[in-house]
């Protein structure tokens, strides 16, 4: 048995989207106040605080917070902590990169167990708690027969949403038979060693142009104005098509 990860997009409505917004907007503040409880424990009473400690409070936030985290899933919420101890053991290992608040608007991804908090429905719908209905998913690829499904992430990327699930299923054996040497290129993306050459497909060179267009306009806008926001999502969106073109290309 081998775990990949498999992709797809979501397609919200406007409702959903205002859910699934508020899912991480509600994390992130989760995750600002444990980093806050850690530092005014350690600082006040000489306690290192861990996901433990945390977690045995998480029912009370909840029970006080009746419009807020009592929305979402119990054991979402729990992944929050567990990524906030992740981050702090990381930090004692290495001695450095202190763990810092998050903003929200950076704030782009929630861990969910599925079947718990979220699900897939017979109609092949996304359900998550809290969201109302179930949410339209591309399902590009079938999922693996006999597949067991593990975590899945919510992501929010360029304003689209996605859902990356774990997969941990049987996975086909690579057909074919010899071998082939593969040199990778300036001129050319490979050289194979029985002579085949793959040109490079060059999409950052084709795209400059109007890139080097949206960042003048990104220079040109006042700092904290709202042009200025969808300009800098207009030069993310153009980077972004860079990078899923190199994927394809590559995959």
């Amino acid at each position: 048995m081998a775990v990949r990860s498999y992709k797809y997009r979501l397609r919200p409505n406007r409702s959903q989207s205002a859910g699934l917004d508020g899912i991480l907007r509600d994390f992130c503040g989760l995750y600002n106040a444990c980093v806050q409880q850690r530092i005014e424990a350690y600082r006040r009473r000489g306690i290192s605080l861990r996901y433990g400690h945390q977690a045995a409070e998480l029912k009370a936030c909840r029970a006080a917070d009746r419009d807020g985290l009592a929305r979402w899933s119990f054991s979402a919420l729990q992944q929050v902590l567990r990524r906030l101890d992740q981050t702090f053991t990381a930090f004692f290992k290495r001695g450095r990169g202190f763990p810092r608040y998050r903003v929200s608007a950076r704030y782009h991804a929630a861990t969910f167990r599925v079947g718990d908090g979220l699900s897939v429905k017979k109609d092949r719908r996304i359900g998550v708690v809290g969201v109302p209905g179930g949410i339209k998913a591309v399902w590009h690829r079938d999922l693996p027969p006999g597949a067991k499904l593990a975590t899945a992430i919510l992501t929010r990327q360029q304003g689209k949403w996605y859902v990356v699930f774990s997969v941990e299923a049987a996975f086909g054996e690579a057909c074919g038979s010899g071998t082939v040497g593969i040199d990778l290129g300036l001129g050319s993306l490979i050289a194979t060693s029985d002579g085949e050459m793959v040109e490079a497909p060059r999409h950052a060179r084709r795209a400059q142009k109007a890139q080097r267009r949206r960042q003048r306009a990104l220079v040109r806008c006042r700092r904290g104005g709202r042009r200025r926001l969808k300009a800098k999502a207009r030069l993310a969106a153009g980077s972004a098509k860079m990078a899923r073109q190199r994927r394809d290309r590559l995959h």
